[in-house]
């Protein structure tokens, strides 16, 4: 994820009114030239690595989340898939969708990150595409039974009420 211009002065990367704020992530922030002049209390406070997800409300940015982790972190699968559901937990679907579906292209085997995806969808009201994604969760994981319950609720939502009850 790209970085955008100095921030830590303001320590957050958005202004309130930025457009289609995006994660920021800071695999290693030892080598990372923006974290220079932080690199010391970084240091003292474990962090080496960290990740800003906006917070939104209204379309305005009224805040981040930030992930920190005590060893450099790329951003793999597992850390996209977790900043995917925090940006759907504070109510960001239209991200939440983009970090999962990130995530799932580094790693299509995992039958959580499809739920979630399918999660963020129907949040968006994109319901073939959360079925879609339901789908795939329950064909990795046969036993998933919180697929199976979003699928039935996502069928209802199309009003394929038959092929909710299978």
């Amino acid at each position: 994820l790209v970085m955008p211009g100095p921030f830590w002065p303001i320590h957050t990367p958005w202004r309130p009114d930025s457009p289609d704020p995006q994660p920021i992530w800071v695999s290693d922030v030892a080598t990372d030239r923006s974290c220079e002049p932080y690199v010391a209390t970084f240091a003292a406070e474990g962090i080496a690595a960290l990740a800003f997800i906006p917070l939104i409300s209204l379309d305005r940015v009224i805040g981040k989340f930030m992930l920190y982790y005590g060893v450099p972190t790329p951003a793999t699968t597992e850390v996209l898939q977790l900043s995917g559901v925090i940006a759907a937990q504070t109510g960001n679907a239209a991200l939440a969708a983009e970090l999962i579906g990130r995530a799932l292209e580094i790693n299509p085997g995992i039958a959580a990150a499809h739920s979630n995806l399918g999660n963020a969808l129907l949040a968006l009201e994109r319901y073939e595409q959360a079925l879609q994604s339901y789908e795939a969760a329950i064909a990795l994981k046969p036993d998933y039974v919180e697929a199976y319950g979003n699928r039935g609720g996502v069928l209802s939502n199309l009003e394929r009420f038959a092929d909710a009850l299978e």
